[in-house]
C-alpha cells in the first residue's frame, strides 16, 4: 500500500485583498485564494484520472472560513476501480458516485456554486449535482479556496499535480481594474512572493519537524493524550497508577509497603460497598493465619496506615455495622470520584466531562495484579463504556466535537480497540483538517485489531468516517 500525505500550499495570491477585484480570478495549481463573499462564488476545476490503486482518496480541493474547514472534495478509486467522490461539509460526508467513465473521457468538469442569498453550496460533477444547505455561507465573510498537491511519490511515480489540470475561481463581479489597481496587484504579489519563500522555508522545516513527533507520539490514538490532571493536594490517585500526596503537596507513596498498600487499596475500592468485614480481610491478606495472628497483623497495619493518612488531611477509618470502611472529608480519591460519577441518578455534560477528565489519565492501577482487583477493572471499563456511549448517542456530534474527542480519549482509554472512539477521532480529524493523523489512526487501528482478534477489521476508511457513529 502506497502512504500519501496531502499538504496544501501556503502560496496566496494577495490580488484577492484588494476591495475592487477582478471579475474571474484564476489560482494556479496547488495554490489557493481568499474571496470576499458577494452574491455568488463560482469555482471550476479540470482534472484527469486514470487507474489508482491508492489505499486512501486525493483531496481534489477546499473551502475554508478562518481556521475552520467549510467543504472539501476528495476523489477515491475503490476496490472495483470506479471513481467515487466524497464531500465533507462541516462534520458530514456525503458520497457521490457519477454515472461516467472517467478513463475513456478523462477530462470531467467539476463546478462549484457559493451562495449568500440563500446560504446554498452546490457542486456538480460531470453529470451529478448536489445542493447542500445550512452551511453558514455569508455575504461579506472572506473565504479561502485550496487546491492540494501531493507531498510524496506515488508508487507508478505519478503526482497529483497530475491531476489538477486547471482551477478557476469568480466572484461573479463585472468591475474593472484600473492602472493604479494593476499597480497595487503587482506590488502586492511582489510582497506574496517575498512571503511565500519565508513561509515555504518555515514549512518544509516544520514539516520535517512533525514528522518525527508524529512518528514518536502517534501510537493507537494518533495524539499525545493530555498530560495527567492527577490531584497533587491532600489527594489518592488511582487511574494511570497509585500516587498519593500529602496536605504539603510531598509525594508520600514509597511509604506504602506491598502489603500496606494492598489493604489499604481494599479499603478504598470496598468502599462504594460500604466497607469490607474483618474475615474478608483475613481471607486475602493473611489466609495462612489463624485468627489471632490475623487480628494482630490488621491492628499493626492500620497503625501504620493511620501515621501516613495523617499526614494527608481529616478522615474516619472505623468499624461500621461489622464492616471497615474509610471515609475521607477533605482528601481527594479519583476513584471515589468516579463512583460518584457513575451512581449519579442523571449524569450531564459537567459528570462527563469530569469522569473523561479521570479516565483519560490512564486505567485503573495498571501496575497492581492482585485477583480481587480484576473485577474491580472490569466494572470501571463496563460502566465508562456504556456511560460515554449513551451520553453520546443523545449528542449533537456537530455542536460538540471537542467533548467528543475528549470522549474517544477515555474509551480508548478502557478499551483501545473500541470501534466507536475510532469512529469519533477520525470524524474529528477530518473536521479540522487533519487527514494525516486520520488516516494514521485507522492504520494503526486495523493493525492493532488484526494482531488481537486475528481477522480483518472490516470497515474500510471511508466507511468510518462517513457513517454517523
Amino acid at each position: 500500500m502506497t502512504k500519501r500525505m496531502y499538504a496544501p500550499c501556503m502560496f496566496t495570491m494577495m490580488a484577492f485583498l484588494i476591495s475592487q477585484v477582478t471579475s474571474a480570478d484564476s489560482i494556479p495549481v496547488k495554490d489557493s485564494g481568499s474571496i470576499t463573499l458577494k452574491e455568488k462564488i463560482h469555482i471550476r476545476v479540470g482534472a484527469s484520472f486514470s487507474g489508482n490503486d491508492a489505499s486512501f482518496p486525493l483531496i481534489i480541493f477546499g473551502v475554508s472560513r478562518g481556521q475552520g474547514n467549510v467543504v472539501t472534495l476528495l476523489a477515491d478509486y475503490g476496490s472495483d476501480t470506479t471513481l467515487v467522490f466524497f464531500l465533507t461539509a462541516g462534520r458530514t460526508v456525503h458520497k457521490i458516485t457519477p454515472g461516467y467513465n472517467f478513463n475513456s473521457k478523462p477530462y470531467p468538469g467539476i463546478q462549484a456554486t457559493i451562495s449568500s442569498s440563500p446560504d446554498l453550496f452546490q457542486l456538480t460533477i460531470a453529470d451529478t449535482t448536489i445542493s447542500l444547505r445550512g452551511l453558514g455561507f455569508r455575504r461579506g465573510e472572506r473565504y479561502t479556496v485550496s487546491v492540494y498537491q501531493e507531498s510524496e511519490r506515488t508508487s507508478d511515480n505519478r503526482n497529483e499535480n497530475d491531476i489538477i489540470n486547471s482551477v478557476y475561481v469568480s466572484d461573479g463581479a463585472s468591475d474593472r481594474m484600473n492602472y493604479t489597481e494593476i499597480f497595487l496587484l503587482l506590488m502586492l504579489v511582489v510582497a506574496d512572493i517575498v512571503f511565500f519563500l519565508i513561509m515555504h522555508l518555515r514549512n518544509k522545516y516544520l514539516q520535517r519537524k512533525n514528522k518525527q513527533d508524529q512518528a514518536l507520539s502517534i501510537l493507537i490514538r494518533n495524539e499525545k493524550i493530555s498530560e495527567k490532571t492527577e490531584m497533587k493536594i491532600s489527594s489518592v490517585n488511582m487511574f494511570g497508577g497509585f500516587k498519593i500526596y500529602n496536605k504539603n503537596g510531598d509525594e508520600v507513596t514509597s511509604a506504602f509497603s506491598p502489603m500496606l498498600k494492598e489493604l489499604f487499596l481494599l479499603l478504598v475500592c470496598k468502599q462504594p460497598d460500604e466497607g469490607i468485614t474483618s474475615s474478608a480481610l483475613k481471607d486475602i491478606l493473611w489466609f495462612d493465619k489463624n485468627e489471632d495472628s490475623a487480628r494482630n497483623n490488621r491492628s499493626v497495619y492500620f497503625a501504620k496506615l493511620r501515621q501516613i493518612l495523617d499526614t494527608l488531611g481529616v478522615y474516619l477509618l472505623a468499624n461500621r455495622s461489622g464492616k471497615w470502611v474509610i471515609d475521607f472529608e477533605d482528601i481527594y480519591v479519583d476513584y471515589l470520584e468516579y463512583n460518584k460519577i457513575i451512581r449519579s441518578e442523571t449524569i450531564g455534560e459537567a459528570d462527563v466531562t469530569k469522569l473523561v477528565s479521570i479516565v483519560r489519565n490512564g486505567s485503573l492501577l495498571p501496575e497492581c495484579t492482585y485477583s480481587w482487583l480484576d473485577d474491580v477493572k472490569a466494572k470501571v471499563a463496563d460502566f465508562t463504556i456504556t456511560i460515554l456511549s449513551d451520553y453520546s448517542d443523545q449528542l449533537d456530534k456537530k455542536l460538540h466535537p471537542e467533548l467528543l474527542n475528549s470522549i474517544a480519549d477515555a474509551l480508548f482509554t478502557v478499551d483501545p480497540l473500541n470501534d466507536l472512539a475510532l469512529a469519533f477521532k477520525c470524524r474529528y480529524y477530518t473536521g479540522m483538517g487533519k487527514v494525516f493523523l486520520s488516516k494514521q489512526l485507522y492504520s494503526n487501528y486495523i493493525r492493532d485489531y488484526k494482531n488481537n482478534y486475528g481477522e480483518e477489521y472490516t470497515k474500510s476508511y471511508m466507511d468510518v468516517i462517513s457513517e454517523q457513529p
